[in-house]
């Protein structure tokens, strides 16, 4: 009989195989989301696809939380927040 930590490590393992399936496929639709549009003729949407959204919540975030002003200002990531793709 297998020992209780044979078998948690192959739960884990399986659970990171199917996380990594998972986020693969995401991605890889994601991906055939940005090639349709491409071959359309259609421009991309920047916020959509720059990462322009994700700093516009964190410029939000900067603006509200006093917390996440002290971490962006003391680790470098505040003059990202409005740099240009």
């Amino acid at each position: 009989m297998m020992q209780v930590g044979t078998w948690l490590m192959l739960m884990v393992c399986l659970i990171w195989f199917g996380c990594f399936i998972y986020f693969t496929v995401k991605d890889l639709g994601d991906e055939g989301k940005k090639s349709a549009i491409i071959a359309s003729g259609e421009p991309l949407d920047p916020y959509l696809f720059s990462g322009e959204k994700a700093r516009a919540e964190a410029r939000a975030l900067y603006g509200k939380d006093p917390v996440v002003k002290k971490y962006f200002d003391e680790n470098g990531i505040t003059p990202f927040l409005t740099r240009p793709e």
